[in-house]
C-alpha cells in the first residue's frame, strides 16, 4: 500500500520551507557582504578624497618665491 498523497505533501511543504530558509540566509549574507563593499568602496573614495585635499592644501601653503 502506498504512502497517502497528504504525507507526500507535508514532506514536500516541509522540503520548500527549508531551501526558502536557507535561501533567505544567502540573500542576507549577500546583502551583508554588499553593504560591507560598498562602505570598503566609500572608505576608500573618502580616503583618496583626503590625500587630494591634504595635497591641494600643502601645494597652497608653500611660500611663494619672488
Amino acid at each position: 500500500m502506498g504512502v497517502p498523497t497528504f504525507f507526500k505533501t507535508s514532506e514536500n511543504f516541509m522540503l520548500l520551507k527549508k531551501i526558502l530558509v536557507s535561501q533567505s540566509t544567502v540573500f542576507e549574507c549577500t546583502f551583508i557582504f554588499l553593504r560591507i563593499t560598498r562602505l570598503e568602496l566609500l572608505k576608500n573614495s573618502i580616503a583618496t578624497i583626503n590625500k587630494t585635499l591634504q595635497s591641494t592644501v600643502s601645494i597652497q601653503r608653500k611660500p611663494v618665491e619672488n
